[in-house]
């Protein structure tokens, strides 16, 4: 995947995986590690990465799968009037009680500006 993203003119910023995958990966490395950044070996983080490119596992990410991203095309749009925008009923005060509470609106979207420089791997175990 990382070297088809390549041939399309991409180039992956990060890796995210599931622990199992990341973990597996990991093993399959020990062997090979070297440390060169002592800045970030002597404060305790350690980088597992696959041609320099970073891989973060997350809990969320689905099962077996390894999803290559680049941030440069992706984009967060923000809805004009639900910006952190407080609802037209402002603030309110419940019955019997020492607070003052109202809706804070908000909404946004992820978006996308170039598919192909994105990919995506599945049953990997």
């Amino acid at each position: 995947m990382y070297n088809q993203l390549r041939i399309q003119g991409g180039f992956p910023r990060v890796i995210f995986t599931t622990p199992a995958v990341y973990e597996l990966y990991n093993a399959d490395q020990q062997g090979q590690k070297r440390y060169t950044n002592t800045m970030v070996m002597d404060a305790g983080f350690m980088n597992v990465t696959f041609n320099e490119v970073p891989i973060i596992f997350d809990n969320r990410c689905t099962s077996g799968a390894m999803y290559f991203l680049d941030p440069r095309h992706l984009s967060w749009t923000v809805h004009s009037e639900a910006d952190f925008t407080m609802d037209a009923a402002g603030f309110q005060t419940p019955i019997g009680q020492d607070v003052s509470m109202t809706k804070i609106l908000y909404m946004g979207n992820t978006t996308v500006n170039n598919r192909r420089r994105l990919g995506y791997l599945t049953t990997i175990s």
